[in-house]
């Protein structure tokens, strides 16, 4: 699992809230986020929706666009309590909106559910072969 946030008292709190349920990574930026994910294509990424670099929908939009990572399960979080940002991290399709300050006990039910496999996120299957 990938935690995304320049924050860094905030990644310290998500680690000890989640170090034993996935084996965790952090980025402070969202090029490294990226970067990360396509290295390592962790089974969840927890994405700060404001970065130091860019923006958190800025870096969806880029796993979405990648084909190997464009299933990869996101769970958004943010301060930000305007409806719109959420419609627009929902329409890229993050699994989660959680809010700040984040609550340990919501924040490990989120993950929970967010590692477990959906039947819509499986793998695609390799192309057939080509004919000789």
């Amino acid at each position: 699992m990938l935690i995304v946030d320049d924050d860094v008292t905030l990644l310290r709190h998500a680690q000890s809230c989640l170090v034993d349920l996935a084996e965790l990574y952090v980025a402070l930026t969202g090029e490294d986020a990226v970067r990360i994910c396509r290295r390592i294509l962790p089974d969840l990424v927890l994405l700060d929706l404001y970065l130091g670099d860019t923006d958190g929908l800025s870096v969806l939009r880029a796993l979405r666009a990648d084909e190997a990572l464009q299933d990869l399960p996101v769970v958004l979080v943010s301060s930000e309590r305007d409806p719109l940002a959420r419609d627009r991290a929902f329409a890229l399709d993050v699994v989660h909106w959680l809010p700040k300050p984040l609550d340990a006990a919501r924040l490990r039910a989120c993950v929970s559910v967010a590692l477990q496999p959906r039947p819509d996120r499986l793998l695609r299957p390799a192309a057939p072969p080509a004919n000789p």
